[in-house]
This record gives C-alpha cells, sequence and structure tokens, in this order.
C-alpha cells in the first residue's frame, strides 16, 4: 500500500481550464469596477446638473422650451387646460397606490407645455 504523503510534498497545481477560469472571473471583477466608477461618475454629473438648474429661475416666455437643459427651474405663464388634464396611472408614493396628474398649459403663441401638478392618492 503506498504512503500517503505529506503536507509539506503535496503541491496545489489547478488545471489549465481552472486557471483560464479564475483569470477570465478576476478580468470580468475588473472590468465591473471600472463600470462602477464611471457610472458613478455618471450620477454625480447628474447630481451636479441638478443643483446647477435649482439655482437660478428661468423665464421660459423667452426662451426655447428645447434649449432648457434637463432640470431647470422655470418661470411660465399660460392658462392650464383642464379640459384635456389626464392621470397617470400605477404611480406609487411612499408605498401608497394613486396617480399623478398632468395637464396642459396653453400659452400664447406657443405649444402647449405639460404641467405635472403632483401625485394624488
Amino acid at each position: 500500500m503506498p504512503a500517503e504523503p505529506r503536507a509539506a510534498e503535496r503541491r496545489f497545481a489547478p488545471s489549465p481550464a481552472v486557471t483560464i477560469v479564475a483569470l477570465l472571473l478576476a478580468a470580468l471583477c475588473v472590468r465591473l469596477g471600472f463600470w462602477q466608477w464611471h457610472r458613478g461618475a455618471q450620477r454625480q454629473e447628474a447630481a451636479t446638473r441638478f443643483a446647477r438648474g435649482a439655482e437660478r429661475l428661468l423665464d421660459l416666455d423667452a426662451l426655447d422650451p428645447a434649449g432648457v437643459a434637463l432640470f431647470q427651474r422655470v418661470r411660465v405663464t399660460g392658462r392650464l387646460d383642464g379640459a384635456h388634464q389626464f392621470l397617470l396611472d400605477n404611480r406609487t408614493h411612499r408605498g401608497r397606490a394613486g396617480y399623478e396628474v398632468v395637464t396642459p398649459l396653453l400659452r400664447a403663441g406657443a405649444p402647449a407645455l405639460l404641467v405635472d401638478r403632483g401625485w394624488v392618492p
């Protein structure tokens, strides 16, 4: 009966397939790390744009709505068109189901704008 090798004599010798799988997993983890890093930068940029837009108030009547940045606070004059108001269903707020109220704002000599007037249960 052959003697069992002692612990000091044993060697770790993974097969080539195990080595390739380990290298691929390591490369995947590095790639996911870079993705997470870039995603964090994108989120920070979005937060900066949001904060910048909340700082000042622009008069939308003097501007082209297509040229206004996302999250920019604006002032606009017009008349709310309750006859064409609609509700967006299946919205939740703090765990409660409800509707988002959207109403067109009619402006003189300009296209109507949709105004999100908030959430109702």
